[in-house]
């Protein structure tokens, strides 16, 4: 569980706060440091990891599917409940796969490739579906890339996005020092109830309407 410091009262003294953070480290809560920087970033850089499940109120934590974790979003009343022990369901019958294949273009981005997704997926969106990609052409995203498509997911209507997890992933952790938790997962290339394929290699840079 994280927590921003921002979140104490205002007016809370010094002492107060440094026993409110004391408390909530021996209950297993990271509270943050002021001007550490975005929760969600936070999150992603030292938390997520493949095959996590994560539950975030108030912020996007979506981009950690870049990892292979499941980052659901719920309301505040939600997140409470799940703290106290009540189970957090999810649809586990609507899953829309994204087939990749081909490798982009060096002056091609992931948001080219979020745009071009959003613009197969209209006007409908994902329906709140778990968007999860696959493909040989997974391999030839950067994990900066990957972070772009899991992280605007919502803006298709999706209702979690998930990458698996290989070499990139296990590299990236090595990088931040978090080798330890890689461990490989795959997407079922069968399974989902939509499936859209894309070849990357054909994908032009886009701009988005205003």
């Amino acid at each position: 569980l994280m927590a921003p410091r921002g979140t104490l009262p205002a007016g809370t003294s010094p002492g107060i706060a440094a026993g409110m953070h004391e408390v909530a480290l021996g209950l297993g809560i990271h509270v943050l440091r002021a001007a550490a920087g975005r929760l969600e970033a936070i999150y992603v850089d030292r938390f997520a990891s493949p095959g996590r499940v994560v539950v975030g109120a108030g912020v996007t934590l979506a981009a950690a599917g870049a990892l292979g974790a499941l980052a659901l979003e719920c309301g505040e009343l939600e997140l409470a409940s799940v703290l106290a022990g009540a189970p957090r369901f999810a649809r586990d019958d609507a899953v829309l796969g994204i087939r990749l294949t081909g490798s982009p273009a060096p002056y091609v981005s992931g948001q080219d490739v979020a745009f071009e997704i959003a613009r197969r997926l209209a006007p409908g969106g994902a329906g709140g579906r778990l968007v999860e990609f696959t493909g040989h052409g997974v391999a030839s995203l950067s994990m900066s890339d990957r972070m772009v498509l899991a992280g605007g997911s919502g803006e298709w209507g999706a209702g979690a996005a998930q990458f698996p997890a290989h070499r990139v992933t296990r590299e990236w952790l090595a990088v931040h020092g978090r080798a330890s938790e890689w461990r490989k997962s795959e997407a079922a290339d069968e399974g989902g109830d939509e499936w859209i394929d894309l070849d990357l290699g054909v994908i032009e840079p886009q701009v988005a309407e205003l």
